[in-house]
This record gives C-alpha cells, structure tokens and sequence, in this order.
C-alpha cells in the first residue's frame, strides 16, 4: 500500500475509528467547513472499502473495519455493491461474513452542535434555487417588444401570402429604386391617411434575379423591426419587382427602410438592395 500523507493518515484513522479524541472534534469541524477536505474524504473512504474488498488491509486494520467502519447500515451495503463490482472484474475475493446489523455510531457532540447550521444552510440552499428558478422562468418569458415583433411578423406573412389580394381602394403604394441608383430629387415618401390599413411598396430589382427574397423592415438607422421570408418577384411596367405589402397601424410617422436579400444556390442570402422610405401621416 502506497505511504499516506498524513491529512489521509488522519481520515482513515477516523473511519477505522483509531482516531484520537481531540483529533476526531477537528476532523469533523473540517469536514463541515472545508469543501476540498470533504472531497478528499470522501475518496478516501471509497479507497478504504475497495481495499477491505480486495484483501488489501492488514489484519489490524482488517478488524477496525469490520467493527468500526461496518457499524452503520448504509456503509454495509456500500460495501456489498463494492464487492459485487470487484467479483464482475474477477478479483479474487474471499467470501466474508455479512456483518450483524449493529445500530449507527452514536453522533458525537461535535455533529450535534453543527445540526441547526446545517440544516439552516439547507434552507438557505433550498431557497436561493427557488428564486434562480424563478428568475430563470422569468426571463425565458418573451419580452413586450419580442411579443410585438412576433404578431407584426405574423401579420406580414398574411398580408405578402401569394394568395392574398386587397382592393386598390384601401392601399398606399408607392415604387422604389435601390439607394445605389436613386434618382436626383425621387420621391421616397409614402402618404398614409387615415382608414388605409395597407402600404404597399413595389421594389425594383437590379442586377441578379434570384428565385425568394428576404426582407427585412429596419429603422432608418439600420434597427430590425421585422422579418418577411419567401418573396417572390414579379414584372410589371416597371420590370422586375417585389410587391411587399405592410400593415399601416405599425408604421409611425417616421423614416424606414427595407434590406432585401436574395437566396442564392448555396443556400446563403446575398444583398439585394437597400431601400429608404418616410412614412407621412395625413
């Protein structure tokens, strides 16, 4: 057997119970105090039940263990799942004796004294969990301007739907070109009166055509608002375009504008084009 140091020296003495008595007070106060000890401990403890199951004791140590460390219930039965492991891995081990179920050691003073402590931290434990758990829950709650963001995207997809069509009478429209070939002095307002739920921008496209395009509505300083996925280009007199349709109730009085990206063969979008606008209310 490999030489001890003597903190291990000290803890397998206390579970062969061949402690001092001074020696047994500190080593509890430690064990209720140090986390790295009672780690250490309880590596230890494991080592001393996988060396009585192996034969690896002396003859001393070999009766301390039956008589000290075997005194509680839950340490027997550590020691049979042990020994059920060490038989699987063909050990050879020898049959003992289940030992007598003797009663537990009687908890000394020491353990006595920190009970109130202990259980006090337990609460204490219990509680802080509680809130992380509730802080947690919390915040996986999804925000007012999450909640937002997910109902005007939810009216966008309607609204852009392939299938949906809205009278000429209850829509604003105006055409944009690309910010890379604005004209001098183009008009980028959209007038939206009141009792008109629906803008509709027509976005020309140029260079590459692709297939679906992406929107996004930002502010004018760049800011996501929403997201509108799979648009398809049409022609009209103006050439290839795409008609993106948004709900008036969610446009203030201010300036926007909309990033188009295309979808690629690789999968990937690519820019499509920026689009400024100023939405004036009447």
């Amino acid at each position: 057997m490999e030489l001890l140091t003597k903190e291990e020296d000290q803890i397998r003495k206390y579970l062969l119970g061949s402690s001092e008595p001074g020696e047994v007070e500190d080593l509890e106060t430690r064990l209720l105090t140090d986390d790295s000890f009672l780690l250490e401990f309880c590596m230890l403890k494991d080592e001393l039940v996988d060396d009585y199951v192996v034969g690896a004791l002396s003859d001393d140590d070999t009766a301390r263990f039956d008589a000290h460390f075997l005194s509680a219930p839950r340490r027997t039965r550590k020691l049979g799942f042990a020994r059920a492991l060490a038989v699987r891995a063909g050990a050879n081990i020898p049959e003992l004796p289940e030992p007598d179920l003797i009663p537990p050691i009687p908890v000394t003073a020491r353990w006595q004294q920190y009970w109130p402590v202990a259980a006090a931290l337990t609460v204490m434990l219990v509680a802080a969990f509680v809130a992380w758990k509730a802080l947690q829950d919390h915040s996986q709650k999804p925000s007012v301007a999450d909640q937002q963001r997910i109902q005007l995207e939810s009216e966008l997809a309607r609204l852009n739907d392939s299938n949906s069509e809205l009278p000429r009478d209850s829509i604003a429209m105006v055409t944009l070109k690309p910010v890379s070939v604005r004209g001098i002095g183009e008009d980028r307002r959209v007038l939206l009166k009141e009792g008109v739920p629906t803008v509709v921008l027509e976005l020309e496209l140029a260079g590459d055509v692709y297939e679906s395009y992406r929107a996004s509505l930002q502010t004018d300083e760049g800011v996501d608002i929403a997201t509108i996925q799979n648009l398809k280009p049409t022609v009209d007199a103006n050439g290839r375009v795409i008609r993106l349709k948004l709900p008036g109730k969610h446009l203030l009085a201010r300036g926007y504008q909309i990033k188009l990206s295309g979808l690629a063969g690789s999968g990937s979008y690519e820019a499509a084009g920026l689009y400024p606008f100023q939405v004036v209310k009447d």
